[in-house]
C-alpha cells in the first residue's frame, strides 16, 4: 500500500489535542482533596471521614471506587510515519481497580492505505487505582475499506476477469500493540487519558509506527458496595 504524506495535518491535530487538553483541564478539574465525593460508591467511604492530614492526601489520590464500573469513551489519535490521522469510541470496564477492559469501532484515515480505514479495536490496561494514574497495556486493531474498482485495469478480486462491473478492491490492516500512558480524572466523572502506542501492522515492519491519542472517558459508576479500605 503506498504511503499518504500529510505531516503538516498531523503536526496540527497533536497541537489541537494539547489544547484541548489544557482546556478541558481548566474548566473540569476538581481540586478538593475529596475530588469524587460526588460519586456514591466513593462517598460511602469518604463523606463522614475524620479529615487528618494523612486521610486528606489518601482520598486525594485514591480511585480504588471504579471497580466493578465503566463507561464510554471519545480517542482522537495520529502518527507522522506514516501521516495518520485516526479516531474511535467505544466501552470501557474496570473487571479491578488496577485493570481496564476497552473495545469499540475505530477509524483510520493514512496509515500507509490509499483509502479510509474503518474497523474494531480491543485492549487491555494496567493501572494504578489513583486519580493519576499511569498505565500499560496491549491492544488489537483490525480495519478495512472496500472501493469501486472497475475502471482501474486490474484483476482486483483474482476473477480472471479485468474490470469487470461492480469490482471492488478491498484493504485490510489488522495490528497489535503495547501501549503506555497517563489517566488523570477531572472529576468524578470525566478521565482525560493521553499515551502511545506502538503499532505492529500486518503490512510489514516498514509499516509500523507510534500512535499517540488523547482520549475522554465518561464513567457511569461502580459497584454499589465498596470493599476497600
Amino acid at each position: 500500500m503506498p504511503h499518504v504524506r500529510f505531516g503538516t495535518v498531523v503536526t496540527s491535530q497533536v497541537f489541537a489535542l494539547i489544547v484541548m487538553w489544557a482546556a478541558l483541564c481548566v474548566s473540569g478539574c476538581n481540586l478538593r482533596s475529596r475530588w469524587a465525593i460526588d460519586d456514591p460508591v466513593y462517598a460511602a467511604k469518604y463523606a463522614d471521614a475524620t479529615q487528618t492530614p494523612g486521610r486528606k492526601v489518601k482520598q486525594a489520590f485514591d480511585a480504588r471506587h471504579v471497580e466493578g464500573g465503566g463507561g464510554t469513551y471519545v480517542a482522537v489519535a495520529g502518527a507522522d510515519q506514516p501521516a495518520t490521522l485516526g479516531g474511535s469510541i467505544g466501552l470501557f470496564a474496570f473487571p479491578k481497580s488496577w485493570l481496564e477492559v476497552q473495545g469499540g469501532l475505530t477509524g483510520l484515515l493514512g496509515s500507509g492505505a490509499e483509502d479510509a480505514l474503518g474497523g474494531l479495536n480491543i485492549g487491555l490496561r494496567l493501572n494504578t487505582p489513583t486519580r493519576v494514574a499511569p498505565f500499560a497495556g496491549v491492544g488489537a486493531a483490525v480495519a478495512w475499506s472496500k472501493r469501486d474498482a472497475s475502471n482501474d485495469s486490474v484483476d482486483n478480486d483474482h476473477d480472471f476477469l479485468i474490470d469487470e462491473f461492480d469490482e471492488e478492491e478491498s484493504n485490510v490492516l489488522g495490528a497489535i500493540y503495547p501501549e503506555v500512558g497517563l489517566h488523570y480524572w477531572l472529576n468524578h466523572r470525566l478521565r482525560l487519558t493521553g499515551g502511545a502506542s506502538y503499532f505492529v501492522t500486518s503490512e510489514g515492519r516498514d509499516y509500523d509506527f507510534w500512535y499517540y491519542g488523547l482520549s475522554l472517558s465518561i464513567f457511569g459508576g461502580g459497584q454499589p458496595h465498596p470493599r476497600f479500605d
